[in-house]
């Protein structure tokens, strides 16, 4: 009889041991946690470090920060050209490259993937006071950018973009002369843009800013970044606008891409990953980031 009680007070004891145990650990957990809350220290966030197209730039930073309100993210941003921000997704400079064109398939070769995220219209614009040139045609483009001929009497110049935009090459793309050869085309072939009327921007702010010293100059921008600074023309008869540039008539657009490198989790590592990809998909599916995009005046999918 002593032995069975002496036997049940033992595992008693043992088993108020382990409680005694659980508890101690459990009780450095808390002070230990305590501790590093007290002297300023929280769990790091995830930074998600996005670069390229500056006509994409506006929208990102928009969508970037409604997305930060509700996630425990940083997202930085910086802006240049689609060129550069596919470039430095591939090489690892960026976690998001963006491109307001498709991406290439020298691009896609060196492991980047591209998700077209909406549509844009390219806008055609020239000086608020201009009252002489509401339209323009792709043939006029072509002859005003190739030949030098003049859109009307008082618009005598044109802006170009940099190389690496993806604006320009949309622009140069649809822009076609009557034997339907486009300004792509015709410049991989030798010729070159009239130097005579033809100037350089290198980003959609700079445009503006030079359309709006200069009454002689028509330039082209991103839709989403049109402000009152500039006058907008119809494009072979059909003014852009959401509606136009979804159902197609407005022939003036081009895509606007994200591009993350194929290897991005094992380079960047699995929470950049995950928190890239739940950005996109939040970009694609929610209704916050579609009422965005359709006030900056792009199309959703």
């Amino acid at each position: 009889m002593s032995f069975i009680m002496m036997t049940v007070t033992e595992k008693k004891e043992k088993k108020m041991k382990k409680i005694r145990k659980a508890f101690a650990v459990l009780l450095c957990g808390v002070l230990a946690a305590t501790a590093f809350a007290a002297c300023g220290g929280t769990a790091e966030k995830v930074t998600i470090k996005i670069s390229g197209s500056s006509s994409i730039t506006p929208l990102m930073k928009e969508l970037a920060a409604e997305y930060e309100k509700d996630n425990d993210v940083t997202i930085m941003i910086s802006s240049s050209d689609s060129s550069s921000g596919v470039k430095d997704a591939i090489s690892g400079t960026s976690h998001i490259g963006m491109a307001s064109r498709k991406l290439k398939d020298t691009e896609t070769e060196q492991g980047v993937v591209g998700t077209k995220i909406c549509i844009d219209g390219i806008a055609c614009v020239v000086n608020v006071s201009n009252s002489d040139l509401t339209d323009v045609t792709s043939v006029q483009l072509y002859d005003l950018y190739m030949n030098g001929t003049a859109l009307s009497a008082t618009v005598t110049k044109g802006i170009k973009r940099e190389g690496g935009s993806g604006t320009r090459d949309g622009f140069d793309s649809l822009v076609k002369n009557a034997e339907g050869v486009s300004m792509k085309d015709a410049q991989e072939d030798g010729q070159e843009l009239n130097s005579s009327v033809i100037s350089e921007a290198n980003s959609t702010s700079a445009v503006t800013t030079a359309i709006k010293s200069d009454p002689s100059k028509f330039g082209y921008i991103s839709y989403g970044s049109v402000t009152s600074d500039v006058k907008v023309l119809t494009y072979e008869g059909v003014a852009p606008s959401e509606q136009a540039i979804k159902d197609g008539s407005y022939k003036m657009q081009r895509d606007f891409t994200v591009a993350v490198n194929e290897s991005l989790k094992e380079t960047a590592g699995e929470d950049v990953y995950n928190a890239v990809n739940a950005f996109i998909e939040w970009i694609l599916e929610s209704d916050a980031a579609h009422a965005i995009i359709s006030a900056k005046g792009c199309v959703n999918l």
